[in-house]
């Protein structure tokens, strides 16, 4: 593969919605949403015990409804949203010792599935980052 070039990938984010999603106990999981996003080889820097490959990565959600809104599964809650990502790849340590992420979502909760005008909005902009070191 040469630099520059893209490719699609599947890209999926999971979801833990403490208070948003209705669950007997515990923090519930409301899945996970998924995209066909792009990603494309930035760049690759050749070294002598390692080459590291620059990737970036970029999908939009597609609205989904991953979830009840109150206890029993009456109403929604519905997500939708973007995902992008800076990621290194190391041949030597075999898996990204870097990576940012940043993934921008939006939620609809409707607690009655029958009253539009109960609706809460909710927008969550949430930036990861970790690096190995070795």
């Amino acid at each position: 593969m040469a630099e520059s070039e893209s490719w699609t990938t599947d890209l999926a984010y999971p979801l833990a919605l403490p208070g948003l999603v209705a669950a007997d106990e515990g923090v519930p999981s409301a899945g996970v949403l998924y995209t066909e996003g792009t990603a494309t080889l930035d760049s690759v820097q050749l070294r002598a015990s390692d080459t590291l490959a620059f990737i970036s990565t970029r999908g939009r959600f597609a609205p989904a409804v991953v979830g009840p809104a109150a206890p029993g599964g009456t109403g929604s809650v519905t997500a939708s949203g973007s995902l992008g990502a800076a990621l290194v790849w190391s041949t030597r340590m075999q898996t990204f010792v870097s990576t940012a992420t940043r993934a921008v979502l939006a939620f609809t909760v409707r607690r009655d599935p029958r009253d539009a005008s109960e609706e809460t909005r909710l927008r969550l902009d949430v930036s990861t980052e970790t690096r190995v070191r070795w």
